[in-house]
């Protein structure tokens, strides 16, 4: 995992415009870039100025350079930011991640949207074919009727159903993995 540090300074008058305005641009297209796993804004008042620092998290520099450009290293600016910032501080900082805590929340997270995502698509795989076998069944044995109905209300429960528990089960699996690492960690630490 990579940590990208953004810094930038502006006039202590604009920071709560200022932070508003990062919300509406730099933090809405951080999190919508795949592979980011997670904003930190922070900002600190001194004196007439505030700084603000924006720290992220990202699974690989490819996924920082699908948000940055290919030239990753070079801070990524927008139009309005001359309207705050005192100056363009050209670069950014990055980290190799080798803990985080919250890294361990986001990964657990991660895996439970991952899960639900694949029970979904079981789950509408298994309505699919119980829709359609049940439509078949019911065509050639008893004739259209309320099975038929509910055969085909299976296409939407079924996903919905099994995404749910998906959702749980990879909560459950992300939490698990999250403890016996941090089990490990403090084991190591205490060894050291």
């Amino acid at each position: 995992m990579i940590a990208r540090i953004w810094h930038g300074r502006v006039p202590a008058g604009k920071a709560d415009d200022y932070d508003q305005y990062l919300l509406k641009t730099g933090v809405k297209d951080y999190l919508a870039t795949p592979g980011n796993r997670g904003v930190h804004v922070m900002r600190r008042p001194d004196d007439r100025v505030t700084h603000f620092e924006i720290l992220t998290f990202w699974n690989s520099i490819e996924a920082i350079k699908t948000f940055a450009g290919q030239d990753y290293e070079r801070a990524r600016y927008y139009a309005e930011d001359d309207d705050f910032l005192l100056e363009q501080e050209p670069n950014v900082t990055h980290f190799e991640v080798s803990y985080s805590s919250s890294a361990q929340a986001i990964q657990s997270l991660h895996a439970a949207k991952t899960m639900a995502r694949w029970m979904a698509y079981f789950g509408l795989g298994l309505g699919v074919i119980y829709s359609i076998g049940g439509f078949f069944y019911d065509l050639f044995t008893t004739g259209v009727n309320w099975g038929t109905a509910l055969a085909f209300l299976a296409l939407m429960g079924m996903p919905l159903i099994f995404g749910t528990l998906g959702f749980i089960c990879g909560g459950l699996f992300g939490f698990t993995t999250n403890a016996v690492a941090e089990s490990i960690r403090r084991t190591r630490a205490k060894k050291q």
